[in-house]
């Protein structure tokens, strides 16, 4: 913070209410489900409401949705809904239908996180309900954007995968050197 400027300081100070409120739902509130969601929703909104905290009028999200809807625009200064945080989708006619990934709010945040967390060195857990985009998300994370070195190894496993079988496929997969 000693190297900051003065001015950089001031637009720092009007961040971070914001990034901490944003923090808070993307890490406590990250395991809610749907249900779990809405009860974390109007628990962060009511904590906030009471703490009173001299956090500003624009440091929470618009109660106009939910918290999980919106994400804070640090160029901005501002929260913004997730699919504004993207470039309109434009579907390319020569691509074959099933590798067309249209983006969602959910697809645009999980890429959002997933993006956050490589950035910052961290592993990468996905969970949730099927047919929420885990699996296509990180795939096309790992296949096209990723740097060359980065070779992904994709394993399906079953109720009866076991762990010795897991370690021989990855086994295979390692360039042994001695």
């Amino acid at each position: 913070l000693n190297d900051l400027s003065a001015e950089e300081k001031v637009k720092l100070g009007t961040l971070l209410p914001s990034l901490f409120i944003f923090s808070i739902v993307w890490s406590l509130g990250a395991s809610c489900d749907k249900a779990g969601r809405m009860l974390f929703d109007s628990w962060l909104r009511e904590a906030v409401a009471l703490s009173g905290l001299p956090l500003g009028e624009d440091a929470m999200m618009p109660g106009s949705s939910s918290v999980y809807e919106w994400c804070y625009d640090q160029q901005q200064g501002a929260w913004v809904q997730w699919m504004a945080t993207i470039p309109e989708f434009k579907c390319d006619p020569e691509k074959p239908f099933a590798e067309i990934i249209v983006p969602t709010s959910d697809t645009v945040r999980y890429t959002y996180l997933i993006d956050r967390l490589l950035a910052a060195g961290k592993h990468v857990l996905c969970v949730g309900e099927t047919g929420t985009g885990k699996t296509l998300n990180v795939a096309n994370k790992l296949l096209n954007e990723m740097p060359a070195d980065v070779m992904p190894v994709f394993m399906t496993f079953s109720a009866r995968t076991s762990a010795n079988q897991t370690q021989d496929i990855l086994d295979a997969k390692m360039d042994k050197r001695r």
